[in-house]
């Protein structure tokens, strides 16, 4: 036998029930073919700042501001700065 963490985090506006994904990850688990036991925790929820977001997103995910689309500086600011 082979154990195995994952950890999952899930960013989300508020509405999403905790306890019901947590009970859907380890649902969806111990359906998986090999898996003798498994077992989901929900231990830790934090609220985010729109930055904080932001740096999660970059180093966990690995999406940057530029890929996003959404850094504090667009293209048409730089342009505008640039002309006057």
């Amino acid at each position: 036998m082979v154990k195995s963490t994952l950890t999952v985090s899930i960013v989300h506006d508020g509405s999403l029930d905790i306890r019901s994904a947590c009970r859907g990850i380890q649902d969806m688990t111990q359906t998986m073919e090999g898996v003798g036991i498994a077992h989901a925790s929900c231990k830790k929820t934090q609220p985010l700042s729109e930055q904080g977001y932001k740096v999660f997103r970059a180093r966990v995910c690995g999406v940057t501001v530029e890929m996003a689309g959404d850094a504090a500086h667009s293209e048409q600011a730089t342009q505008d700065f640039a002309e006057v």
